[in-house]
């Protein structure tokens, strides 16, 4: 009596709901646990249908109960059961219960309520499907390796890079698809993998299907539930624009150091072949009228203010040259309407000038950049262009200046002109564009002309084209 009391007290109290049901789907007995999840206790339940308190079960319940009369052995089912606390999940155990001549008298059902269990798991899965809906849709190349090289997961932008679609390249070895980078990222791949660092980066020229480019690439070691590395994952950017930039950047510093050796060897010989003979002829002059009479010490003087004279025009041309003065006192716009007259009066040639924005003072350096392209560009019209006339065109306005120099003269092969290496002046114009983050534009056609268009921020060269 006393072990009948033990179990049913370990039945009544169970942490496991435990029901008994008739083969005809009645509750004979429930527990205190499986009374409770259906709302009630065991009393309200023994006698009545199983289906009248889980309707949305009863066909599936009732095929089950079916199976255990006819086979005469349980099994095991999970299903989401509608509860008047709301949905659950249970693994559910049956077992027949037998007479003591072996007929099923009963059905055996123990519930084990795998709620928690089913949403950490379904969670995981949703998180598992944005994971890789961020991988697949990832504008960066993302790929995971085994350790031994080969291509566990590849995006769409990884196998865009080698030429095809993701299927193309799963279970293939590195060999195959970047055979000179092979060698190389199997090194790396053991050393991550080896060391456990979580993140190593490496930059690579990598040959692709469509050319040569360069990534800057993040290797970490995928573990295990021991910690132990089992694959790498490898997130690439390609760093092509930005290298060659660097590039573009490396060859312009080279160009600058080398266009400020070409300014001091032109200034030199300037100094040499203008003011320095210049002064010597003074010099002789004067040196002579110290031994000649009065009436002829008096031509040499004249013939020496005549020397003064020229060496102060030359020294003020050389001046204005390199930095105009009117340029820093009074603006671009007054420096360019003096270059305009003094190069008139020196090439023939006239400047139609047409001007928008510019009477207000823009920054210095933009002032200067544009003054000094002007200046280049109207001596490649004087050197080359054969013509009468030649308009400039400057508009200052919504954050930019933007820089017309338009003529009708002999024009010539823009190409052709490169490979000659006859175009220092047209490197210098778009080299001072460049710096300040602006655009350069030329075309120019043998027999047709040529127009340049450069256009420059007012803000520097972080804004322009923006």
């Amino acid at each position: 009596m006393k072990i009948e009391q033990q179990f049913r007290a370990l039945f009544e109290n169970g942490i496991f709901p435990v029901t008994y049901i008739s083969p005809d789907g009645r509750v004979m007995r429930t527990n205190i646990i499986g009374a409770k999840n259906l709302g009630g206790v065991p009393d309200d339940f023994v006698g009545r249908s199983i289906y009248e308190f889980l309707p949305d079960m009863a066909d599936a319940i009732k095929k089950r109960i079916k199976q255990v009369l006819e086979a005469g052995v349980g099994g095991q089912y999970e299903d989401c059961v509608k509860l008047p606390d709301g949905e659950r999940w249970f693994s559910s155990f049956l077992q027949p219960v037998r007479d003591e001549g072996g007929k099923i008298t009963a059905i055996q059902v123990i519930c084990e309520d795998n709620t928690e269990r089913v949403k950490a798991k379904q969670e995981l899965q949703k998180t598992e499907s944005r994971y890789r809906q961020i991988v697949e849709n990832a504008a960066t190349p993302i790929m995971y390796h085994a350790l031994d090289g080969t291509i566990l997961v590849i995006n769409t932008a990884g196998a865009r890079n080698l030429g095809g679609i993701p299927a193309d390249f799963i279970g293939r070895p590195i060999e195959e698809l970047l055979p000179l980078q092979a060698v190389k990222m199997r090194e790396r791949i053991a050393q991550v993998a080896e060391s456990g660092i979580h993140a190593t980066e490496f930059e690579d020229c990598v040959d692709l299907p469509s050319g040569k480019r360069w990534f800057s690439s993040n290797i970490q070691p995928v573990t295990d539930e021991s910690g132990e590395a089992v694959a790498v994952q490898i997130i690439s950017l390609d760093i092509t624009e930005r290298k060659w930039a660097e590039s573009s950047l490396r060859d312009l510093s080279h160009r600058v150091v080398e266009v400020q050796e070409f300014e001091r060897r032109h200034i030199a010989r300037e100094l040499h072949d203008q003011v320095g003979q210049a002064l010597t002829g003074l010099k002789f002059c004067l040196e002579i009228a110290v031994h000649e009479s009065a009436e002829k010490r008096k031509e040499s003087f004249s013939e020496a203010q005549t020397i003064i004279d020229d060496l102060m025009t030359r020294v003020r041309t050389m001046s204005l040259d390199l930095r105009p003065s009117m340029l820093d006192d009074l603006g671009l716009l007054p420096a360019l309407l003096a270059h305009f007259k003094r190069y008139t009066a020196q090439t023939g040639i006239q400047v139609v000038f047409q001007h928008q924005g510019i009477q207000e003072r823009l920054s210095p350096k933009v002032e200067t950049e544009v003054y000094r392209i002007v200046q280049e560009a109207l001596t490649n019209v004087a050197r080359h262009a054969r013509v009468p006339e030649v308009t400039v065109h400057i508009l200052a306005q919504s954050g930019l200046v933007a820089l017309k120099i338009k003529d009708e003269g002999i024009g010539f092969d823009p190409t052709l002109k490169t490979a000659s290496g006859q175009t220092s002046g047209l490197i210098g114009m778009r080299e001072r564009a460049v710096l300040l983050g602006g655009g350069f534009t030329l075309h120019s056609v043998p027999g047709e002309g040529t127009e340049l268009v450069v256009e420059l921020s007012l803000k520097g060269p972080d804004h322009i084209g923006t």
